[in-house]
């Protein structure tokens, strides 16, 4: 199956580019594909099973900013966007240093505008999200590490002079 087939991820493919957008096929095999595009400033895409047109899944992955040197931020910045919004759900891949944020919800109507836009949407509010709830997390980080160092000086009497 290809791209100029009447298949689901050429149905997507196509209403994406009458859209305005430039979309790719990327094939993994007859059942699966991506159609990658680009929209509020965003790569996503979605994946798409030929078997199953009413599963509509959109997805990111980003690179974790490089101040992240400690993947319990990053996870407990992912679950407190999972925990805020509807459908979203991030993966953080610490080996590969990305982060997936993806939609995934059945729909009545494949390819309806609405939810598609709406996920796209909640993407774009999640990728905001992530990025702003990781650097608190670093932050909350360096506080806790900052306290534990202070209160051990403390504790052994190296910080005698800070009393």
């Amino acid at each position: 199956m290809n791209d100029t087939e009447n298949s689901l991820r050429a149905t997507i493919a196509a209403w994406l580019r009458d859209q305005g957008h430039q979309a790719t096929v990327e094939p993994s095999d007859e059942r699966y594909a991506h159609v990658t595009f680009r929209a509020r400033g965003l790569n996503l895409y979605v994946h798409t099973d030929e078997t199953d047109p009413l599963f509509l899944f959109i997805a990111l992955v980003t690179d974790l900013p490089d101040d992240v040197t400690d993947e319990l931020p990053a996870l407990r910045a992912a679950a407190a966007i999972e925990s805020q919004l509807k459908v979203v759900k991030v993966a953080v891949d610490w080996e590969a240093r990305t982060t997936t944020i993806a939609t995934e919800q059945f729909v009545s109507t494949p390819g309806g505008p609405d939810v598609f836009w709406r996920s796209v949407g909640s993407l774009a509010n999640a990728f905001h999200l992530f990025d702003q709830a990781v650097r608190e997390q670093i932050g909350l980080s360096a506080a806790t590490e900052f306290t534990q160092q202070l209160e051990a000086e403390l504790a052994s009497g190296n910080g005698e002079g800070t009393r």
